[in-house]
This record gives C-alpha cells, structure tokens and sequence, in this order.
C-alpha cells in the first residue's frame, strides 16, 4: 500500500474535488482546506501503514527494520531505508521501491484522465 500511495493519496483528491467543482464552482479557500485534509488524511495512513509494515518485518524474522518514522520525509525515503533493512535477510527489498517510481509515474496521466471523465460524467 505504501508502494501505491502516489495513486491512492492523489487521485481520489483530483476526482473528488474536481467533481464538487464541476457541479459549483467552490472559492478558492475551500479547495484549500478540501486538499489540506485529503492531505492530512493521506499522511496519517501513510503513518500507521509504515508502523504495520516494520512491525510486521519484525514478526516476520527480520532483528531489525526500518523507523517507520523514515515515511515523514517521503514514502520513497521509507521503502528505500525499508529495502536497505530487508537487502540484510531476504533478496527482494528494492521491489516496493520500483513500484512507487512506477505509481509515481503513472499518477499524472490517471490524474488527467480522471479529470476528463469527470467532465464527462457531469456535462452528460
């Protein structure tokens, strides 16, 4: 899940929000604070995501993992410090990496589709 967080922290914000001003366009302030709180929403799961998944490192047999604290700089910072931690017992760490470069990537362009159905669904 964290890998996938480009996706699932901003397109639900692109569609939801775009939606609500498709139908009335909403005063600035208020797309503000509509996107400071999918914002604060998305880091407090990003938060008790990274806290289960060291935990579960641990209960899994690695001695040592990664401070979930790594994700207040960036997911990217978490799985890569999470992947250096997980290179010391098992082969495959750098796969959660390659999947949020890849999500990262493709976010922009699912963002503007989305955009565009939204427009769609509204002047249908």
């Amino acid at each position: 899940w964290i890998a996938g967080s480009p996706l699932w922290a901003v397109i639900p914000q692109v569609v939801v929000v775009e939606t609500f001003n498709s139908l009335a366009p909403l005063p600035v302030p208020t797309l503000v604070l509509a996107i400071a709180l999918f914002t604060a929403l998305a880091w407090v799961i990003l938060i008790r995501l990274a806290f289960a998944d060291r935990s579960g490192l641990i209960n899994g047999g690695n001695d040592s993992a990664a401070s979930a604290w790594w994700i207040l700089l960036t997911p990217l910072a978490y799985l890569i410090a999470r992947a250096r931690q997980v290179q010391l017992y098992a082969a495959g760490g750098w796969a959660s990496v390659v999947w949020w470069c890849l999500a990262a990537i493709v976010t922009p362009g699912v963002a503007v589709l989305a955009v565009f159905a939204v427009y769609g669904i509204v002047a249908n």
